[in-house]
């Protein structure tokens, strides 16, 4: 038997507020939940792993709007997308902030060479930053 859950814990697990499921349910048609025989909501492992990429999308700066209607295919592939994306500018990043230091490195220009290690570290993160600047 599939797992069924209530909004309340959809809402806990996609980070989101109750009301907001509810939004994007009526407003964008995002899930279509079934209801107890008093009315309740209850979502399906789909409308939960669908929740959780929508939010991941939004945090993204994607809208609801174009992301509600979508198939879990197609949020997935965009999710993937945006990871590519997102590693590709880390790299740029990295390449460019590294070309950089080493300009301030050979100019002896301890300030500069501070302020890009910082604004590489903040920017690729501290992992990253160890590996390949370091």
């Amino acid at each position: 038997m599939n797992n069924t859950y209530s909004i309340s814990f959809i809402s806990n697990a996609c980070g989101v507020r109750p009301h907001t499921i509810r939004t994007w349910e009526k407003r964008y048609k995002a899930f279509s939940p079934e209801r107890t025989d008093g009315g309740q909501r209850i979502y399906s492992e789909d409308d939960l792993n669908k929740g959780r990429l929508i939010v991941s999308l939004l945090e993204q700066g994607h809208p609801i709007s174009r992301l509600a209607g979508k198939s879990m295919q197609d949020l997935r592939n965009l999710v993937i997308e945006e990871k590519i994306e997102s590693f590709q500018s880390n790299k740029m990043l990295t390449s460019v902030g590294i070309k950089k230091l080493l300009t301030h490195l050979s100019n002896f220009d301890l300030g500069l060479i501070s302020s890009e290690m910082l604004r590489l570290r903040l920017s690729i993160g501290a992992k990253e930053f160890i590996f390949k600047v370091l």
